[in-house]
């Protein structure tokens, strides 16, 4: 004669830590967190590389390359410019096809900064004088 033990589990708030994690790590990601901490940290290095570099005239309607480091912060940098009232920075991973990078622009971008080889820039503003932005190329 045998016997046999029957145990039923009770339900436990463990069952949902998988989920809840899926959902915030896609929440913050939609929501850009990533990006956004990445600049945050980043920020400072690139403040300190413009502070380096030679004032851009506003009136100057011309693209001057410009020698900065190959990574600022947590980014890898392929190229800079000084361009009409700031720097703009090309950043090595860009944006699926398009290129892509940060702009310090203290009076903001104007419309004079596309050109044949900037198509259609789009600027995000970042705060203070700096944008990310992407371009067609």
């Amino acid at each position: 004669m045998g016997f046999f033990v029957v145990e039923r589990r009770r339900w436990s708030w463990r069952f949902l830590v998988a989920p809840v994690i899926v959902v915030l790590t896609a929440a913050l990601v939609v929501a850009g967190a990533p990006f956004q901490t990445r600049w945050a940290m980043s920020r400072g290095a690139f403040d300190r590389v413009v502070a380096t570099l030679p004032a851009a005239s506003t009136q100057d309607a011309e693209w001057s390359k410009v020698r900065v480091p190959h990574r600022i912060g947590a980014y890898i940098i392929t190229s800079a410019y000084t361009v009409p009232g700031g720097v703009v920075l090309y950043e090595s991973n860009g944006y699926m096809l398009d290129d892509a990078g940060f702009a310090y622009l203290p009076q903001g971008p104007t419309e004079d900064l596309a050109n044949e080889d900037f198509e259609a820039p789009r600027f995000t503003h970042l705060g203070g004088p700096w944008y990310s932005w992407t371009a067609s190329w």
